[in-house]
């Protein structure tokens, strides 16, 4: 028999994140909603480098059609930056240079937590 369990969390830059946890017992289920959680606190570990930059460009009032120009790219593409938990690190020192914020330096910030 099938067991549905359904999870609702708020963890970090997730709002609200839900998940359908199928098994075939309760204490199955239970099992699987701890590894869920614990993938959910191993992946919160890590910095979302998009939501960083996206937090940091709210923060100075500056428009993604701003940053799209600096950066030259598209505005679209600044929207899948945002998106994005890792970019490589020539955008991100482009990024960096036109929002005069140090991204890796919170990135290495992130190192030295626990």
């Amino acid at each position: 028999m099938k067991v549905n369990a359904h999870v609702v969390i708020n963890v970090g830059f997730y709002s609200y994140m839900d998940a359908k946890v199928f098994a075939d017992t309760k204490d199955s289920v239970d099992e699987s909603v701890h590894v869920f959680f614990a993938f959910i606190l191993m992946t919160n570990a890590m910095v979302h480098i998009g939501q960083l930059i996206k937090q940091e460009l709210e923060r100075q009032d500056r428009t993604p059609t701003w940053l799209a120009k600096q950066i030259a790219c598209e505005r679209p593409n600044v929207y899948y930056i945002f998106k994005q938990p890792s970019l490589h690190t020539e955008l991100i020192e482009r990024i960096s240079l036109a929002l005069h914020h140090n991204f890796f330096q919170d990135l290495a910030d992130n190192l030295a937590k626990p």
